[in-house]
């Protein structure tokens, strides 16, 4: 976001935010630089598509400087993950699934469920942090490493809710809309655009960034609730976003109306 307002985009160069890499982040520094200064993407593109309103808003309040209407939201889809098409109201324990890493929370993961010893939790990824955490976790913490598709959506359909930790700014997490198809609500950190996927007390949580303590409250919370109207607005708000005929049909809007441009 250092980089936002400006046209020469130099703090990449300083943080080699491309790869960790001078020469690349230079390099690809300089193209974004002399493009926008060409005017490249204001004058050669009719449509910018972006996953969320807060990635549109980011742009268009950009240096890039789009045109009034040049952003349009689309998100992404994804397969259909329930096993029923009625959430199972009894499910138990909560999982994670994702990259071990500090951008990801998986520090504060491990501390609030440490500090929850009575409350099961599956960890599905690995990650520069793994062998750390797994040295660290408390009795209630599973670790399953890395997993294929089939069973990531079969936790999925038996955990009461997917916990998304992550500190910093995300796109479109699958994982999320993923969650979301199961029928299962998402615990999550209360970012920017992470909110506007998950709706507070609608289709999951949210929990202050960077405090066990607000994800254990949030755990805490919904175990005391015993309906399935999270994951039931869960479910809803997949079939409303999140679908690959909501996908198509959208995107085929997009492409007709510029077609009458």
């Amino acid at each position: 976001t250092k980089c936002r307002d400006l046209t020469f985009p130099v703090h990449g160069i300083r943080h080699k935010c491309f790869k960790g890499s001078l020469p690349k982040s230079l390099a690809l520094s300089s193209m974004i630089g002399y493009t926008k200064w060409k005017g490249v993407w204001t004058n050669g593109v009719d449509r910018f598509i972006a996953l969320t309103p807060f990635i549109k808003e980011l742009l268009e309040s950009s240096s890039l400087r789009p045109e009034p209407g040049q952003v349009v939201v689309k998100p992404n889809s994804t397969d259909d993950l329930a096993l029923t098409e009625d959430p199972a109201p009894k499910r138990k324990g909560y999982l994670f699934v994702g990259r071990l890493s500090a951008e990801k929370g998986a520090d504060i993961l491990i501390q609030a469920f440490k500090d929850m010893p009575q409350i099961p939790l599956t960890v599905i990824g690995d990650g520069p942090l793994e062998s750390e955490l797994r040295r660290s976790a408390s009795p209630n913490i599973r670790f399953m490493g890395r997993q294929s598709r089939s069973v990531i959506q079969q936790e999925l359909n038996r955990t009461k809710a997917l916990v998304f930790p992550s500190v910093w700014y995300e796109g479109l997490p699958n994982t999320i809309i993923e969650s979301f198809s199961a029928g299962t609500p998402v615990i999550a950190t209360d970012m920017d655009n992470i909110n506007t996927l998950v709706s507070h007390q609608h289709n999951g949580l949210l929990f202050e960034k960077d405090h066990p303590g607000s994800l254990v409250e949030k755990v805490h919370e919904l175990e005391r609730d015993p309906s399935n109207r999270l994951g039931k607005n869960a479910r809803e708000t997949y079939r409303e976003k999140y679908t690959h005929q909501g996908n198509y049909e959208a995107l085929k809007r997009i492409y007709e109306e510029l077609l009458q441009l």
